[in-house]
């Protein structure tokens, strides 16, 4: 993503001015079809994430978010998560594949 495209209008992620990391949501898995959405807020000092749901999530399934902009083609998100070392096998993913 360049830093045109990280600041575009409608862009989920924020412009990158920097690397944090946030523990907990660090802990979330990928999923094209996620549970939650992640809002980073850009104060200067400490900065956070509020991780909220998106839809209701049963007991027992799995909290995942998206590493990616999700309305792309399956085989473009696919090649976008292709240098965090794993193959999208969402049940989203498997049902555009098939």
């Amino acid at each position: 993503v360049t830093a045109a495209e990280a600041v575009a209008p409608g862009r989920r992620f924020p412009g990158l001015e920097g690397t944090a990391l946030f523990a907990l949501g660090s802990c979330m898995n990928h999923s094209c079809s996620p549970n939650v959405e992640s809002r980073y807020d850009d104060i200067e000092s400490p900065a956070t994430v509020t991780v909220f749901a998106t839809r209701d999530i049963a007991a027992g399934e799995e909290i995942c978010h998206a590493y990616i902009e999700e309305e792309a083609d399956v085989r473009v998100r696919r090649s976008s998560l292709r240098h965090y070392g794993f193959t999208c096998m969402c049940p989203r993913c498997v049902a555009e594949s098939a």
